[in-house]
């Protein structure tokens, strides 16, 4: 879950600093808003799911099944 550009900034930057880039660009990454969804998907995630704040744990549900 990542709720801001610059905290989506930091994690990507994070990715490549420690060669995870083919590896997390495949998992997936769930985002508050459009403008963070956006911030990923220029750097290659593919999946990307956007959610509303309060859903996390129906979100973390759906993921499990």
């Amino acid at each position: 879950f990542v709720y801001s550009t610059r905290s989506a900034i930091s994690f990507i930057e994070i990715v490549k600093k420690y060669s995870l880039y083919p590896l997390m660009t495949e998992s997936k990454v769930m985002c508050i808003s459009k403008k963070v969804a956006n911030c990923f998907s220029n750097n290659g995630w593919k999946k990307i799911k956007i959610f509303n704040p309060g859903d996390e744990l129906l979100q973390l549900e759906e993921i499990n099944l």
